[in-house]
């Protein structure tokens, strides 16, 4: 795979395409699978917290009924908890305005520890399943007219040498934004205005 990025060819770029979604993929299998173990957990421990109702003087029937509504209910808002951003458990940093063409979502634990937090901990399960499906979405195409144009710009840029205004047609941003992840180019502001420029 060619590391001067003004001799990289399409076949480079996609190479490097197919690595970032591999990793893409493994790290958001990983958390998915973490997701499942804990889901289980979370059913489990919500089943027999439900279950202890039972012991109440209700009717068998009713008891039963009772049982698995409020069962399915506990569920419900505990995958509401977990995806709410009212109460975050995994804070989503959201990129510049100006920005969107290259951000991705920025995902940290949230730092603070106040009953929100340990409220939202209930609901690890379901956002885990939403950072783990958010991760995997962040995989790019190999379309061939996307790669020739990451080619044609990174090409551009190491012409110039040089900050240049970060590009206002869709079709351009879609590129500087593969090349940025790709960690071929660097986007910075500069001056109030976003700028791209060659790796050095």
């Amino acid at each position: 795979m060619s590391t001067n990025p003004s001799a990289l060819t399409p076949n480079d770029l996609r190479k490097r395409i197919v690595c970032w979604n591999l990793k893409q993929s493994a790290l958001g299998g990983a958390i998915l699978a973490c997701s499942v173990f804990l889901w289980l957990l979370t059913i489990r421990g919500t089943t027999v917290l439900v279950n202890a109702l039972q012991t109440l003087p209700i009717p068998g029937s009713q008891s039963q009924v009772l049982s698995r509504m409020l069962t399915v209910t506990a569920l419900l808002l505990i995958a509401w908890i977990g995806c709410s951003s009212r109460l975050p458990l995994f804070v989503w940093k959201n990129p510049d305005a100006d920005f969107t063409g290259v951000g991705l979502p920025e995902w940290r634990l949230n730092d603070q520890w106040g009953p929100g937090f340990w409220l939202a901990l209930l609901g690890i399960a379901p956002a885990l399943t939403l950072l783990g499906i958010l991760v995997i979405s962040q995989c790019f195409s190999l379309n061939k007219r996307r790669v020739s144009l990451a080619c044609r710009t990174l090409a551009a840029l190491v012409r110039q040498d040089d900050w240049v205004p970060y590009p206002r047609l869709l079709s351009q941003r879609r590129a500087v934004e593969l090349l940025y992840h790709l960690k071929l180019i660097h986007v910075s502001k500069r001056f109030g205005n976003w700028e791209i420029r060659i790796r050095s």
